[in-house]
């Protein structure tokens, strides 16, 4: 199925640009909210992190909170006409912990995944048509601080089996961070493989912003026609 999976790749893309950096130090929450887009798909997407002790930039408890909501469409022979609209609804609660060590930031959470998945017409051989709630378990790495940026983030749900990993090396300036990116998503549907660059800055000393691009690979299954595209995910971020 062609779609967009930018929930937990936007989302872990805020969390990490803000809970790990000096900026963080002394403030208690980030909010995140954007927009990603590619043939055929398009989604908005907001959420918040807060540390439970009230300090970002220190090891403790993390508590997120998600919400998504797009649409897509797919090609295939299993309906008359062979075009398929749909909408996704999309919701995360997660409780996580993060730890600093040296110039590295690890985060592990573990949540509630809520997906909906609104299709017309009917689709017969689509398997994550309707809703399905199931647990999510995500991990994020990522290193701190000026010159070479390394980070790693991945996450797994239950809820049709839905995957997604992102992987950045880049280049951090005193404001700017910049590099290639590599990131891979699917569940019992599709298969997409994205290929692009990335860059975030800080608009002010509590807001950044991300801007990222490139090609989409996407495989579908039950006779959906595979799609190659460009995609565009651009986000901010707030803390607080």
């Amino acid at each position: 199925m062609k779609q967009s999976k930018t929930i937990l790749g936007a989302v872990a893309l805020g969390t990490m640009l803000t809970a790990g950096s000096a900026l963080a130090e002394e403030k208690s929450s980030v909010v995140f909210f954007g927009a990603d887009g590619k043939d055929n798909s398009g989604s908005l997407f907001i959420g918040g992190v807060t540390a439970l002790n009230g300090n970002l930039g220190k090891n403790g408890l993390l508590l997120r909170g998600v919400a998504l909501g797009g649409s897509y469409d797919y090609d295939t022979t299993a309906v008359a006409g062979s075009d398929v609209d749909a909408d996704l609804v999309r919701a995360e609660l997660s409780l996580g912990y993060q730890w600093f060590l040296d110039s590295v930031r690890l985060s592990l959470y573990v949540g509630i995944d809520h997906q909906d998945h609104d299709l017309s017409p009917s689709d017969p051989t689509n398997s994550v048509e309707g809703s399905e709630t199931g647990v999510i378990g995500q991990a994020e790495l990522e290193t701190l601080g000026k010159g070479w940026y390394l980070s790693l983030m991945g996450n797994g749900s239950s809820a049709n089996d839905t995957y997604w990993a992102k992987g950045r090396v880049g280049y951090a300036f005193d404001k700017v961070n910049i590099g290639p990116e590599i990131g891979v998503s699917g569940n019992d549907e599709y298969e997409e493989e994205r290929y692009g660059v990335y860059v975030t800055f800080n608009a002010t000393d509590s807001v950044k912003v991300s801007i990222s691009g490139g090609h989409s690979d996407t495989d579908g299954d039950n006779n959906v026609e595979d799609d190659d595209s460009g995609y565009l995910t651009a986000s901010v971020s707030v803390t607080f």
